[in-house]
Formats: structure tokens, sequence, C-alpha cells
């Protein structure tokens, strides 16, 4: 009896070993996802580096919430603000939408980024407006990467390759 469960088991270690030794598990998902890791880290970049140069080409102002742009279940907030070195006030539309027109309150100053030739092209100077995306590029794209190496080093059993196979089990 006692030869037969140690057969059986060297011959499972056997199998497994063979498993090991041939194509690693999940290795052309590895790679699938490794390149998709890396065009979304190329294209966080890409995205990072335009928003500094936009931003270096654009100047601050306080802007004053004015009034709400009704969209289909949300609010296009309406931004009111006068550019150094014009007297005109100028208003823009908010490209971020909220569900609830009590925050922020009419009224309430905000900073703003604009372009000095193109007053009209102006954004909300925080992280939702100009760093939400570029990071959701990057968790989205790095999260596929993640799970398949947590599946590949984590969950799946570690296989020493120089065990000895051919040693008496106890």
């Amino acid at each position: 009896m006692h030869t037969f469960i140690s057969r059986s088991i060297l011959a499972s270690k056997r199998m497994i070993f063979a498993m090991a030794s041939s194509k690693t598990p999940l290795r052309n998902t590895r790679l699938a996802v490794l390149i998709f890791a890396l065009f979304s880290v190329l294209a966080f970049g890409y995205m990072v580096l335009m928003q500094w140069q936009w931003l270096r080409q654009t100047e601050s102002a306080q802007a004053t919430l004015v009034g709400w742009k009704p969209q289909r279940y949300a609010f296009l907030p309406i931004w009111e603000y006068q550019p150094t070195e014009a007297d005109t006030v100028i208003q823009f539309t908010s490209n971020v939408p909220t569900t609830d027109t009590l925050h922020p309150t009419r009224g309430q100053q905000q900073w703003i980024r604009y372009r000095p030739e193109q007053p009209t092209q102006a954004v909300v100077y925080d992280f939702w407006h100009l760093w939400f995306a570029p990071s959701m590029v990057l968790v989205f794209g790095l999260m596929p990467l993640a799970l398949v190496c947590l599946i590949r080093y984590i969950l799946m059993a570690k296989i020493n390759p120089d065990e000895d196979l051919e040693s008496p089990l106890p």
C-alpha cells in the first residue's frame, strides 16, 4: 500500500513538473496584457505632457459661478471671469457636469486657466477637470496587468524544478 501511494505521488509530481517545464500558464495572455499596459502608460505620458504644455500656455484668473446649463440628467456650470488684459467679462461652460446644483453654489469663486489669445477656451483649475482622465487611463490600463500578475504569481502553485523527482518519498 505504501509503495502504491508513493508511486502515485511521484507520478503526480512528474506530471506537475512536465506541465511546469512546458509553456508557462497565461503566457499569451501576459504578453497581450503587457502590450496593453505599455500602451496605456504611453497614453498616460502623452496626456500628461499635453496638459503640462497647455498649462504653460495659459493664465490664471478667478471665475464666479453664474448659472447652470441643463443637460439630460445633469447640469453644466456656467462660469464668468475677466481676463487680466481685457475689460470684457467672458462666460464659459464647464465640461464636467454635476447632478447637484447646490454644490457649487452661485457666486462661488474658482480658479480657472484660459488662453490669452482665445479667452473663451477656459478650464476650471482642479483635479477633476485636468488630471482625472489621464489618471483613469493609467489605472484601467494597469489593472489587467496587475490581475494577471496576481493570478500567475500568487494564486498558482510555485513549482521548484530543481527538486529531485527520483528520490524516495517518506
